[in-house]
């Protein structure tokens, strides 16, 4: 419901992140502003106006100036995935390849900390999320050892989901494999005609 998301980033805006400031609790502050990237994120995948994606990676950008990866690793690789999807969400929309590779970075970081023997559902999540960036770059650059590693990464991903018994997220990163494997053999053909 847009408006919904609408009304979360204006609580966010107006009453949330003034108020942690106005608390001086600076964690407090850069959790509020994960929240509102998600909601900015949430509404910009819905609407063509880069504005809302450019918020998003404001606010995830923002949280980073406190979650640092020694003091908060989780904190910090949330706010990674994050900035890592709403970047190739605008990479993939405005055809940017420097917000692909920028969003393939942000994930890389989070899976410094989101490691599968640590955090194996966020892993997951995010390996999955690398492979599609992977597969977005791989396809526009005509790179066929992107899209193998892409389908690598979806393959661990889905298997990892497999393990923890996420059958319907193990779904979504078994459709990655396909999309992957998919651009992959669209590319092997197109250099088997030339």
């Amino acid at each position: 419901d847009p408006s919904g998301v609408d009304a979360a980033i204006k609580i966010f805006d107006d009453a949330v992140l003034p108020l942690a400031r106005e608390i001086g609790d600076d964690r407090l502050w850069a959790g509020a502003s994960i929240n509102f990237g998600n909601a900015l994120q949430t509404r910009g995948a819905r609407d063509p106006n880069p504005r809302w994606l450019r918020g998003a990676v404001s606010a995830f950008e923002a949280s980073l100036s406190v979650f640092t990866r020694e003091g908060a690793p989780s904190d910090w690789a949330l706010a990674q995935s994050n900035l890592g999807t709403s970047l190739f969400l605008l990479g993939q929309r405005f055809r940017d390849m420097d917000d692909l590779f920028a969003a393939r970075d942000a994930h890389n970081r989070a899976l410094e900390v989101f490691t599968r023997e640590s955090a194996p559902d966020d892993y997951a999540r995010t390996v999955v999320n690398l492979a599609q960036v992977v597969r977005n770059i791989g396809q526009r650059t005509a790179n066929l050892e992107m899209l193998e590693t892409s389908i690598d990464l979806a393959r661990q991903g889905a298997k990892v989901r497999g393990e923890l018994g996420r059958e319907s997220a193990r779904l979504s990163a078994l459709e990655e494999v396909a999309k992957s494997l998919e651009s992959l053999g669209e590319l092997l053909e197109d250099d088997e005609r030339l």
